[in-house]
């Protein structure tokens, strides 16, 4: 008997590192475009229960990565890892249940999947069940415990964790209201490539809230934010432009941010444009318009 059982665990121990080792080639294989190989490996894997290929197959029938692409078999698939404790499946289950995808809506299960994923540490998913509690869906509303959740998540480097936390404390919402700490997390958030915290941390040294007034550090996160697609950083860096604020006057570079802006009605953009036309010649708003026509943002 005692022979036995020390030739299973023999055996178990040279099966694991070659389970780790397919999901690793699957994964591979998926990232490098290799689908058919990909979905060999993670179906032969899911035939055995194995989460994370579960979890790696349902990313394929969700994308529609070398498969047609299929709602219903991807919850399907992110269920079964989630119900083997996979976080991020988890976490994606819950995604479904609060949008309604596949399953009716209902956002006390989406929360109850989110709950689960964020105990395992899983970042987003603690920014997902903060906002579940910040909006009281599924859960009765609890700024405290949203900011908390928010913390956790920003303190993992989660860039939308750490602005949606700025927020509460620009606002003194769920915790003591503190601009300092508010301009940190703003950013921490824009270092990550986060354009709305971008947006919102040069605002904040435009007005000298939670950091000594700068205004042309404020016109270069302007700038940052604006070249992602932000149409309120557009508007601030064209009037910053039009009035010669933190950056040498240009009517120009103006006029074709608030053109941006304005086709994204950001309010205020058209009174300042329509100043702006009585003041440039008809070469200059031409130039500004074809710069606008063929703006293409960076994206966060």
């Amino acid at each position: 008997m005692r022979l036995t059982l020390i030739a299973i665990m023999l055996v178990m121990a040279f099966l694991r590192p070659v389970w780790a080792e397919d999901v690793a080639a699957g994964e591979l294989a998926y990232r490098s475009g290799d689908y058919a190989a990909a979905q060999a490996i993670f179906e032969r894997l899911a035939d055995s229960g194995d989460a994370e290929a579960l979890f790696w197959l349902g990313r394929m029938y969700d994308a529609g990565n070398g498969v047609e692409e299929d709602a219903d078999t991807a919850y399907g698939l992110y269920l079964r890892a989630a119900e083997g404790g996979h976080a991020e499946a988890e976490r994606i289950v819950g995604i479904f249940h609060e949008i309604g995808r596949s399953v009716a809506q209902n956002f006390a299960i989406a929360a109850n999947w989110y709950e689960r994923a964020a105990a395992q540490g899983n970042a987003k998913a603690q920014r997902n069940l903060g906002t579940m509690y910040q909006n009281g869906r599924g859960v009765p509303a609890d700024p405290r415990k949203a900011a908390e959740l928010y913390g956790q998540a920003a303190a993992q480097g989660n860039a939308k964790a750490a602005r949606n936390l700025a927020y509460m404390k620009y606002f003194g919402t769920g915790v003591p209201r503190d601009l300092k700490g508010a301009a940190e997390l703003f950013e921490a958030a824009a270092t990550d490539g986060n354009s709305q915290a971008t947006y919102h941390l040069a605002r904040l040294y435009y007005r000298g809230e939670g950091v000594r007034q700068d205004l042309a550090k404020a016109a270069d996160l302007f700038g940052q934010a604006a070249r992602a697609g932000q149409p309120d950083a557009q508007l601030f860096l064209g009037r910053m432009l039009m009035f010669g604020e933190g950056v040498a006057e240009s009517r120009g570079e103006a006029m074709m941010w608030l053109l941006i802006a304005a086709a994204q009605d950001a309010a205020g953009a058209q009174r300042l444009l329509h100043r702006l036309r009585s003041d440039l010649g008809d070469d200059a708003i031409a130039e500004a318009e074809a710069r606008a026509a063929a703006f293409n943002p960076s994206g966060d």
